[in-house]
């Protein structure tokens, strides 16, 4: 019940059919522990929901009628690393890009939690790496332009969208295609996570409560500009 009453916001709020959600993994996730799915709405009453604890990330296709292959952006909404702001930093974004003629997917990526993989710290980065391999997989089929794919980040889906940006070059996920974006847009991201200057709910959820100094080094995004 819970997918179909975020469907039904969308619909309501922009007057557009979201298009399929897809599972990100065609099969087990890499590096995946299996665990209860906990994942639920922070709070039915919110005018946006929010969702907690993704276990299971999942990637929904907007596609626009286009006659050549146009851009595509893949959107990774906000959310401190304990979940995703989904409709107003994700669906409602795809629906104007939508409308601009560009294709867009919303990715539902895990929240780093040490109960259901193996690496709390690269979850979200492989979540990230996989939709690019996704999507620039099947780019001729939804009639993309695979140079012309990049992502777009808000809060801690802005620092998610800087680390695949920049260690585009260090895959945390097998492939055979290019990691490396088209471009990428940072709205209010978290970029460092410094004790100076970090957001420190973001960064204890992504790297637990005491990182050790190589975690935040490598972290934080303003030091891994290549």
């Amino acid at each position: 019940m819970k997918k179909y009453w975020l469907l039904i916001i969308v619909l309501i709020t922009n007057s557009v059919i979201a298009q399929e959600v897809l599972p990100l993994y065609p099969s087990a996730i890499p590096g995946a522990i299996s665990a209860p799915d906990e994942e639920a709405l922070r709070d039915p009453k919110e005018p946006f929901p929010f969702l907690l604890n993704i276990s299971r990330p999942t990637i929904t296709k907007y596609l626009p009628s286009a006659s050549k292959p146009t851009p595509a952006v893949l959107i990774f909404p906000g959310g401190s690393y304990r979940g995703v702001s989904i409709l107003k930093e994700g669906h409602d974004p795809a629906a104007a890009f939508v409308r601009m003629g560009i294709a867009a997917f919303v990715v539902k990526y895990r929240s780093p939690n040490a109960k259901h993989m193996q690496d709390r710290s690269a979850g979200p980065l492989q979540d990230a790496q996989q939709a690019m391999q996704l999507v620039r997989s099947r780019a001729k089929e939804w009639n993309i332009d695979p140079e012309k794919i990049g992502l777009v980040g808000f809060s801690a889906g802005g620092h998610l969208v800087a680390t695949a940006a920049m260690r585009f070059d260090k895959p945390v996920l097998r492939t055979t295609n290019s990691m490396r974006p088209a471009f990428a847009v940072l709205l209010y991201p978290v970029i460092s996570m410094s004790d100076s200057l970090t957001h420190t709910l973001s960064r204890t959820n992504l790297l637990g409560e005491t990182p050790s100094p190589e975690a935040i080094n490598q972290y934080s995004m303003e030091l891994n500009v290549p």
